[in-house]
């Protein structure tokens, strides 16, 4: 195989950019989406009681 040319070298590090930048907000949103959940929880609890 060979070695890369440096352009794609380029377009392969921005790609790897893009993808952990899209991997990081995936995480974040499944932060907030188990927070939510969470604090649903506890409402519709309270609202039980």
């Amino acid at each position: 195989m060979s070695k890369p040319t440096k352009a794609e070298k380029l377009i392969q590090d921005k790609v790897s950019r893009e993808e952990m930048a899209a991997m990081k907000r995936a995480r974040e949103n499944n932060k907030e989406t188990k927070y939510f959940h969470k604090e649903f929880h506890k409402q519709i609890a309270r609202l039980g009681k």
